[in-house]
């Protein structure tokens, strides 16, 4: 990364990179968010239908076996004109499996002769308590063992008193085939429950009847069961939760006329098959955009560095003394054109320079000879003249010496000149004194 091609070519690289990368990554996330959302608006939609689908459908049962219990035959209270006449329906139609009617006793009466106590069901305590058509909760039914869901009509006589209830049998099995009829996604699949949660349509065949959806537990996760309690509050909406280590997405309703739940549920994963895709598609265009892109690098990091190789190559002829050394650059970048034309004259300066330094070199050297001759010639006048100084301190030491001898005879003269005048002195003193006596002896004999 040292040469200017290997960073021009890391520049290209990691901005292309980035910006590529960064495109990448928003228009897959935001493709992720739309394919969601798509795919949230579609189980709402969903949901809707099959909603519709059970209102109308548990209506249209519930209507056809309040008619039939309206009928004069069902009022007669003779069960074998009511049989006879229950016979007569064709419950195929209507995917009904079976019509009994439970007389006040509790006695359940079926087509086929059975007798079952069904006194203590709730269906059949609401109907008769509230005289209307009812839609029951999901039970197991005690003629089948089947989990099943019974529609409900009061049979009453001309007094206004309900003598029986008939009853018409729609197996579990019937709505599970009603709700397969809409699918979310590939492996999406409906959850059912009745008013007070209790699974009613489910894949797992060991929930219905059995598990409440509505309340916490092992075998669902909280988030679920916490989209079943809304929905049975009268919400609608969508949650996500993991279940069994997968991320699933699910739409839920209400159905208004029994205050079941409806809920279609589907892995996420299953949204993002475009994504993924799509993924691919990106990837192979970042691939091939980023390949195509080393090569135009390398390109236009070689139009700059082959001439800044040469430039290199030239100096390094230059600093070996390789004047007539030239750029010839075929490159189209102006710059480059300009550095080689600045090179060629700063070549030129510098051979210009450097025969102008030798000139003057040449001159200095021969005044240098020159001057290095009088030096030698000044050398031989200077011997000379230390010569004759050596002579001259020769012939000054000589006269020192004689000076010396001279001086040490003055001196004697000098000592002798001393003494002279000292016994001058005394003798002076003398003749003072004798002339002092003399002056003395004569001074009586003139008295």
């Amino acid at each position: 990364m040292n040469t200017v091609r290997g960073r021009i070519l890391a520049s290209f690289l990691i901005a292309g990179f980035l910006l590529l990368g960064g495109v990448s990554y928003v228009a897959l996330s935001r493709s992720q968010t739309a394919i969601l959302d798509l795919a949230e608006d579609e189980g709402r939609a969903l949901t809707r239908t099959i909603e519709e689908a059970f209102t109308q459908y548990l209506a249209a049962r519930a209507a056809f076996v309040e008619s039939a219990a309206k009928h004069a035959e069902m009022k007669s209270g003779d069960w074998e004109r009511q049989k006879a006449f229950l016979s007569s329906l064709d419950a195929s139609k209507l995917q009904i499996q079976a019509y009994f009617v439970i007389d006040m006793e509790g006695n359940g009466r079926y087509l086929d002769g059975k007798v079952n106590k069904l006194g203590d069901r709730a269906y059949f305590k609401k109907a008769r308590d509230t005289k209307a058509t009812v839609v029951g909760e999901p039970v197991v039914s005690r003629a089948t063992g089947e989990t099943v869901v019974i529609v409900a009509s009061p049979v009453i006589d001309a007094s206004g008193a309900v003598q029986s209830v008939l009853c018409g049998r729609i197996t579990a099995n019937t709505l599970v085939d009603l709700a397969s009829s809409q699918k979310w996604g590939t492996s999406g699949y409906s959850i059912i429950t009745d008013a007070a949660g209790l699974v009613v349509v489910h894949p797992n065949a060991g929930f219905r009847g059995k598990l409440n959806a509505a309340q916490p537990g092992k075998e669902l996760p909280d988030e679920l069961t916490s989209a079943v309690k809304r929905s049975l509050g009268g919400e609608q909406g969508i949650a996500r939760f993991a279940l069994n280590g997968v991320e699933h997405v699910s739409s839920y309703s209400r159905v208004p006329s029994t205050g079941w739940s409806v809920m279609m549920v589907s892995p996420t994963d299953e949204f993002f098959a475009p994504v993924r895709a799509m993924r691919k598609v990106i990837f192979a265009s970042l691939a091939g955009a980023l390949l195509l892109m080393v090569i135009v690098s390398f390109k236009i990091a070689g139009s700059v560095s082959k001439p800044l190789d040469r430039v290199v190559e030239r100096m390094d002829s230059l600093a070996k003394g390789d004047f007539a050394a030239r750029f010839h650059s075929d490159s189209k970048l102006r710059e480059i054109r300009s550095l080689s034309e600045s090179f060629d004259g700063m070549i030129a300066s510098v051979a210009d320079f450097v025969r102008g330094v030798s000139a003057v070199s040449e001159s200095l050297l021969s005044k240098a000879e020159d001057m290095s001759a009088a030096s030698e010639e000044s050398s031989a006048s200077v011997e000379e003249v230390i010569s004759l100084v050596n002579k001259v301190a020769d012939n000054t030491r000589d006269s020192a010496s004689a000076l010396g001898e001279a001086t040490a005879g003055v001196g004697e003269v000098a000592t002798a000149s001393r003494e002279g005048a000292t016994s001058a002195a005394d003798a002076g003193e003398q003749a003072r004194s004798i002339s002092a006596a003399a002056e003395q002896g004569g001074s009586p004999s003139r008295k």
